[in-house]
């Protein structure tokens, strides 16, 4: 029998593949030295690999070799990398790390592959996902929690594009303020294009270009305090008129002018996560599990398998 390298073909008494073409004894290695299953099928940027940044904690890609999230626990603000077990967190290591004392994280990598990673060096505004010891979970699977005044993750690398596929699961903790969930800064200084609640009657929520407007829709408080997996196709200019578009679950959001005027911008590098158009204002006040960018118009084609895949892991419709 002879030996086989990472991409040789399997030549042997066994000559089967599976649907990806990966031999039997292939996949087992590819297992042993990756750590957890090979499963290329069902990892997310395996069916979508040209993704602009992605964020998560699930595994993304199955040649993903990295970290999910870099952590600080509070009681010596020793700060250790977290992993994945097969596809998942590794909570075990999440955890024991965190035994007794609260965990937070300083960096979410970008398991894209072009090192976007969003990170908070401030110890005070590091988003929270152990609590005491205890692991943050949003419908049985771990989260970031930000806590609407401070807690925010930024990365300035993200190369500009005048369009936007973003795919996120969030959810809300309470109504209490205004609160931006993540957005792309513009050419306008203290600025962005991004996804926002108004926390005021009649509950906005959708695009703002922070010029006191919601291109979005009204009676959002409900579907705020849910978790969502939503799909929101950024384009530059107007949200008005440039064809935005947003979705929640299975629902196609109907847009229009529901707060002030919304301004022309055009978005530059970088991406601000549970942040406004400046740091540190109104800021989210929720949770996040994965948020996923694809520089291209995926709102029809794509849009449904990637929610699916999504669904699938996260389990909210």
């Amino acid at each position: 029998m002879k030996r086989f390298g990472l991409n040789s073909g399997y030549i042997g008494v066994d000559r089967r593949r599976d649907e990806a073409g990966i031999a039997p004894l292939q996949k087992a290695y590819l297992e042993r030295i990756r750590g957890g299953n090979y499963s290329p099928l069902n990892l997310l940027l395996d069916l979508y690999p040209d993704a602009a940044a992605a964020y998560s904690l699930r595994k993304l890609r199955s040649t993903y070799i990295g970290n999910a999230i870099r952590v600080r626990r509070s009681s010596d603000n020793t700060e250790q990398d977290i992993g994945f077990v097969g596809g998942d967190l590794d909570t075990s290591a999440l955890t024991t790390f965190c035994s007794g004392t609260n965990g937070f994280v300083t960096t979410w990598y970008d398991q894209s592959g072009n090192n976007h990673s969003a990170s908070q060096p401030s110890a005070v505004k590091q988003p929270q996902i152990i609590n005491g010891g205890t692991l943050v979970d949003v419908n049985s699977k771990p989260t970031l929690s930000f806590n609407g005044t401070n807690q925010l993750l930024l990365n300035s690398t993200l190369e500009q594009a005048g369009r936007r596929s973003v795919f996120y699961v969030k959810k809300g903790a309470n109504l209490s303020g205004p609160s931006a969930v993540f957005g792309f800064p513009t050419t306008v200084s203290n600025t962005q294009l991004g996804i926002f609640y108004w926390n005021t009657s009649l509950f906005y929520y959708g695009f703002n270009t922070w010029n006191a407007d919601s291109w979005g829709y009204s009676g959002a408080n409900v579907d705020f305090l849910n978790q969502t997996l939503e799909m929101a196709l950024f384009l530059d200019g107007n949200p008005s008129s440039s064809g935005v578009k947003l979705f929640i679950n299975n629902s196609t959001i109907s847009l229009s002018q529901v707060r002030g005027t919304s301004a022309s911008r055009t978005m530059i590098s970088g991406l601000r996560i549970g942040t406004g158009g400046a740091d540190s204002s109104e800021n989210f006040d929720g949770f996040l599990q994965e948020l996923v960018i694809w520089n291209t118009d995926y709102s029809t084609i794509n849009r449904s398998p990637i929610k699916s895949n999504i669904n699938t892991y996260y389990n909210i419709y």
